[in-house]
Formats: C-alpha cells, structure tokens, sequence
C-alpha cells in the first residue's frame, strides 16, 4: 500500500508537477504510518513497526515532493469528437431501434396469445 505512489513520484520528478500526488492520501498515509509505526515501536514489535515507519517516511517523500515541485493543472486537449463517438447512433437512430424491437416483441406476445387460445 505504501510503495505504490513510486511510480508517480518518477513521474513527478521527471514532469516537474505534483497534480498526480493526492494530498488527503499523502497525509493519511503519513498519520497511519506514524501512529502504527509508534504502536509496531511501544510493544517491540519489528513486523508492524518497519513497514509502517517507512510507509510513514515514503508519505514525508510525496508531501517534501508536493512542495518541491507544486501542482500545475494539466492542458487536456479537446477533439471534435473521437472515433467511439462517431460509432455511435443518434438518438433518432435508437429510438427507431427500440421501437422496431418493441414491436417484434408485440407480435410475439400475440403470437403467443394466439397459439395458447387455440389449444
């Protein structure tokens, strides 16, 4: 859990923006690291103690990140429409098709009636 923001701390250091690091998640990381880590420490245990101490550590190394390289939003460039949504119908296109298969069902449904009438 606490290794996992690395692969965004690369890309922080190579881009030079921290809009990829969660702050709420950085300073919960920390708190959780922190108080277990303590807790791992005043009952001597090493198991809980060493991963949640440098899971605590790693958290201090997103926020140092944070204030190093500051968040900067990310230009999203806008296209006209993409090829998905060129695939899909229109509106008018679905209604038709709703309707078409609304009235297959319909004529089962009297098909049905028809046939159980007879017997």
């Amino acid at each position: 859990m606490y290794g996992s923001p690395l692969s965004t701390m690369y890309q922080v250091v190579r881009t030079r923006n921290s809009a990829s690091i969660s702050f709420p998640y950085s300073i919960a990381s920390l708190l959780n690291g922190t108080f277990w880590g303590i807790y791992g420490v005043a009952i001597s245990d090493a198991f809980i103690a060493a991963p949640n101490l440098a899971g605590a550590g790693l958290a201090i190394l997103q926020l140092i990140l944070r204030v190093i390289f500051p968040a900067r939003p990310v230009a999203i460039p806008i296209e006209d429409k993409s090829e998905e949504e060129s695939k899909r119908p229109s509106l008018e296109q679905a209604n038709t098709a709703v309707s078409s298969n609304e009235r297959k069902s319909i004529d089962a449904r009297q098909s049905v009636d028809v046939a159980l009438h007879a017997v």
